[in-house]
């Protein structure tokens, strides 16, 4: 079995280059936003948010292991 994942991602971070300041505000930007009254696809895109900004504040205080990388996920809504 091969001891790699093959990920498409639209984007991907170093912790180094993690702006902590913007992910902060991120997290409470979603945090708001779970708090208001929304839609079944705007409280899941909310809530990805809050994982997302979670995710990069966790990966902007560890230090990067050779080959590293933080995969930024995004929520796409769908018309239909």
């Amino acid at each position: 079995m091969p001891d790699y994942v093959i990920l498409m991602a639209s984007s991907a971070e170093r912790p180094e280059e993690i702006d902590k300041a913007r992910a902060e505000r991120s997290r409470q930007l979603a945090e708001e936003r779970l708090r208001q009254k929304q839609s079944v696809q705007e409280y899941y895109c909310s809530k990805a948010a809050l994982a997302r900004a979670m995710a990069l504040l966790k990966g902007a205080g560890k230090k990067r292991k050779t080959g590293e990388t933080h995969v930024r996920l995004s929520c796409f809504h769908v018309a239909g």
